[in-house]
């Protein structure tokens, strides 16, 4: 504005040397003030107006800050802010793919009636966000195409079987679908819900008379998962109130009807579990669905189920709160709930007493976690007295805390009838302190006096794509076409659907996900060498190239009578097959391609009959000659982003002569394998399970010799409750539980018989963690029969929650720990899990676990184990407790006999 000014300063002047200042009054026009005035009010003109329809924020900077990631898409991008990001354009070949599929099934209606929908819904959709977009128009249109069709295929091929396709990699991977739904539910990465329910009712799909709501029930289903089952769809929840999928979410957690409470609300804190216990308040988990039914009735105070998993719980939590502070709501009921687990979690030590009531299932592993969430969750979040939902609550909490015979009834349960074990002691000093009363008083009665007495005791004890008719009917003007802009845009999209390259069935080597990488990125990178072309010309590796030519060199000395054209041509054929595994496109050259595979084939073939064979030994080789290089290259050729497939292997082991026949003289490449990975297994047998045709992989071929059968069923739960976690090994040890190593050398061959725990021994050494996040990787990114080796990894990130536990299990042969610390081996299953997608129904051991919580519920169990550990843990023990009775027995016959001699 201050150089608008100077330029009307200026013009005025030249207005003073070019021209006589008449009375003709043409100075006033040039007045700066005036010009002041008209350019403020040009930029009044510019602000647009506030819409009562936004309901999509951008979460506020201060929030961001606290945890940035919580808010941030992992994969993919839905609505304007965060589209054309570089790291989330992996996916937008998945939205083209998932639109094609759509038009492909519904070609009633044309692609060019959808965009034309969609123009006249666009000043709507724009008018839903907080903040103006980019977009230009067609952009904006082509943008709410792909991601509503995106959302509405999504859900109909997890509601549908008809709609599934088996090479699909958002389900064919574990770890996608999971991201996909996580992102879906972020503030900044929403779509307006009338943009999906319309492009729903335009696209006549049949049996509309399910609705959107029942579309979008797995949605529900999902988020109910985190806190409790749902079995049926909350009655409460309408479309016609949801904004968009987060706030649909919202109405359905919130299902049953909140009443405001009217009352004036003074109080927002109260005590923390543990102290709220200690003065004699009792937990019980409620069996509500709905976060806010939170009661406290006769000393008891009710809280509904809650499961947290990795990340999704607290990213879900966090943007709820983002849109409560974003949005006037009656109340702040996410953000109240929230506030209130805040208040009662303070420690590791609250954490475990609303686990052990069944409150919280922790799929943290560590109960440090997930206290650490809750008392991060609502920093820089504002909620006035005036808003917490349950001050009420609290008043009550607070009142009786303040009364301090609760406090002392509590006192005197926990400190002397905690147990039947300490009940007993009780009687007895009780009955000693009377009989020796009686005796005291026996001795000063001289004559017979019959004394009679009573003692009573009365202790009692849970596509073909609805194509464009681009050719449609276009008569002999073709100009009328181009002169219709959604013609036009839609000829354009259809142009870039018919770019979607098809998926491949055989894909099986994968980049891993940043999600997993973001955890420890260094057990997923070559150290030494590079197998495979995602690390392939990698500066830091090219040193262990000169040994794959060496090694190459070595080989054709060996077996020279293959031409090196023969291996060329073989693998030649294998070209496109090989390409396929590979879940990136490899833009390796085909020369270079082949190359690569030879090389990395021929490698790995040398390694494993050096391995096998002492003729094949060589002193000056670095790699058997240094103990840290064997290592590491065996540990890289287990990474998951290091792999050739297992059929290049195959076909240069039978191309070059080597005699393939199963002995040690001639064993076959099975056996070879098996051979050089002994080194993670304790058999000397390979599974009879496993076969060269199944294998992928080395990775694979590792994993394959930890499970059992392919054909073994996922064990069930009793009345088809799934379990997906269960107590440490120190808490299943003070409930009665005993330890045992198992037998077998199958990682998942875990029981439970007669109280005793079963696991098989296992050696943790430097390179265990990687090994471990590798399989997993590959569950996660590949949809398997089980999974195995993740279900196996959330166990025992279960049983150890502190060294104390890493402990216990070494003392009873099943860990063996090569790292020294037993804090490290805590911290690394505390950390195996983190960020997997991993559902309760792919949990290998949910019987298992099923087994273990009934077990553990049963008071008797816990009682003589009690018994054991405080009263016979010692010979001594066991000679304190012998005296006490033979002290009792002696001073019931002394009394007696003085009782008799009075008489």
């Amino acid at each position: 504005m201050e150089g608008d000014s100077k330029k009307i300063e200026v013009s005025a002047n030249v207005s003073h040397e070019n021209h006589k200042r008449g009375d003709n009054g043409s100075i006033q026009t040039e007045n700066p003030e005036i010009s002041l005035v008209t350019s403020i009010r040009k930029k009044l003109q510019t602000v647009s107006a506030l819409s009562s329809r936004c309901c999509i924020h951008k979460v506020p900077t201060k929030l961001h800050k606290v945890n940035d990631a919580a808010y941030t898409p992992q994969v993919i991008s839905i609505g304007p802010f965060y589209h054309g990001k570089e790291s989330l354009q992996v996916m937008e070949e998945h939205k083209w793919r998932y639109l094609g599929v759509f038009l492909d099934r519904y070609r009633k209606i044309d692609l060019e009636d959808y965009v034309k929908a969609l123009k006249e819904w666009e000043e709507s959709a724009r008018q839903c966000y907080a903040e103006p977009t980019k977009l230009g128009s067609d952009g904006f249109v082509e943008m709410m195409l792909l991601d509503g069709f995106f959302i509405l295929v999504l859900f109909l091929q997890i509601r549908t079987s008809e709609w599934q396709d088996k090479s699909d990699p958002i389900f064919h991977t574990t770890w996608m679908l999971g991201a996909i739904l996580r992102d879906m539910l972020l503030l900044e990465n929403q779509i307006p819900f009338f943009v999906l329910e319309r492009l729903f009712q335009l696209s006549e799909v049949p049996n509309q008379d399910d609705e959107l709501l029942v579309l979008l029930k797995p949605l529900a289903c999902l988020c109910f998962s985190y806190f409790q089952k749902m079995d049926k769809f909350p009655e409460t929840t309408s479309r016609s109130s949801a904004k968009h999928l987060l706030d649909f979410v919202r109405n359905c957690l919130l299902s049953s009807p909140i009443v405001i409470p009217q009352d004036e609300r003074k109080c927002d804190v109260t005590r923390s579990a543990t102290e709220l216990h200690e003065v004699g308040v009792k937990f019980k988990v409620s069996k509500s669905n709905c976060l806010m039914d939170i009661r406290f009735r006769n000393g008891v105070l009710e809280i509904p189920h809650l499961k947290i998993n990795q990340d999704s719980t607290e990213s879900l939590f966090r943007n709820l709160t983002a849109l409560e502070q974003c949005q006037e709501f009656p109340n702040s009921e996410i953000t109240s709930y929230a506030s209130l687990m805040d208040s009662l979690i303070n420690t590791p030590k609250d954490v475990e007493l609303l686990i052990r009531y069944g409150i919280i299932v922790n799929g943290l592993g560590d109960n440090g976690n997930v206290s650490h969430l809750f008392n991060n969750l609502l920093k820089e979040v504002n909620l006035p007295t005036s808003k917490f939902y349950f001050s009420g609550l609290c008043e009550e909490l607070n009142a009786y805390c303040k009364m301090r015979r609760h406090k002392w009834m509590a006192s005197l349960k926990r400190d002397y009838f905690n147990s039947p074990w300490a009940v007993v002691s009780f009687t007895i000093a009780f009955v000693l302190l009377i009989l020796t009363v009686a005796q005291a008083l026996f001795s000063f009665i001289p004559r017979k006096n019959p004394c009679s007495f009573t003692m009573a005791e009365d202790l009692k004890r849970m596509g073909a794509s609805a194509t464009i008719s681009e050719k449609h009917d276009r008569g002999d003007n073709a100009s009328i076409q181009t002169e219709n802009p959604d013609v036009t845009l839609a000829t354009f999209i259809q142009q870039k659907l018919n770019m979607v390259l098809p998926i491949s069935s055989v894909c099986s080597i994968h980049k891993v996900p940043m999600m997993l990488r973001s955890i420890n990125e260094a057990t997923y990178i070559p150290r030494v060498i590079s197998i495979g072309p995602f690390h392939r010309g990698k500066k830091s590796l090219q040193e262990m190239e000169k040994h794959k030519w060496r090694y190459f060199a070595v080989f054709r000395e060996w077996y020279p009578e293959r031409d090196l054209k023969d291996y060329v041509k073989g693998l030649r054929g294998l070209e496109e097959r090989a390409r396929q595994c590979y879940a990136e496109t490899i833009e390796l050259g085909s020369n270079d391609f082949i190359e690569m595979m030879l090389l990395d084939g021929f490698f790995i073939l040398v390694l494993f009959l050096k391995k096998h064979f002492k003729i094949w030994e060589d002193n000056s080789d670095p790699i058997y000659n240094t103990r840290w290089m064997w290592n590491a290259v065996m540990i890289d050729m287990m990474l998951l982003e290091n792999q050739i497939p297992f059929f290049v292997l195959e076909g240069l082991f039978n191309l070059s002569f080597v005699t393939n026949q199963d002995d040690d003289e001639n064993p076959s490449l099975l056996k070879l394998t098996h051979g050089y990975f002994k080194y993670f297994f304790e058999s000397d047998e390979i599974p009879e399970t496993i076969s060269k045709s199944q294998v992928t992989h080395l990775l694979d071929f590792v994993r394959s010799c930890h499970l059992p059968s392919s054909t073994t069923v996922l064990p069930q739960s009793q009345g088809g409750k799934r379990y997906d976690v269960t107590r440490s090994a120190t808490e299943l040890h003070e409930a009665g539980v005993k330890f045992k190593v198992g037998e077998s050398n199958c990682l998942l061959d875990i029981s439970f018989t007669n109280g005793e725990l079963e696991i098989p021994y296992l050696q943790i050494v430097d390179g265990t963690e990687s090994l471990f996040r590798n399989l997993i990787a590959l569950e996660q990114c590949q949809r398997l029969s089980n999974s195995g080796i993740t279900s196996y990894a959330s166990l025992m990130d279960s049983l150890i929650n502190t060294p104390k536990d890493v402990s216990l299990l070494i003392d009873n042969g099943i860990i063996e720990n090569r790292l020294g610390d037993n804090e490290e081996v805590s911290r690394l299953f505390n950390n195996l899990v983190k960020e997997v997608a991993f559902g309760s129904d792919e949990f290998y051991f949910s019987s298992l676990c099923g087994d273990l919580d009934a077990y553990c519920k049963k008071h008797w169990h816990k009682w003589m184990a009690s018994l054991r550990h405080d009263y016979f843990n010692t010979p001594w023990a066991i000679i304190s407790f012998s005296a006490a009775v033979v002290l009792l027995i002696l001073t019931f016959l002394q009394t007696g006999s003085s009782f008799i001699s009075k008489s």
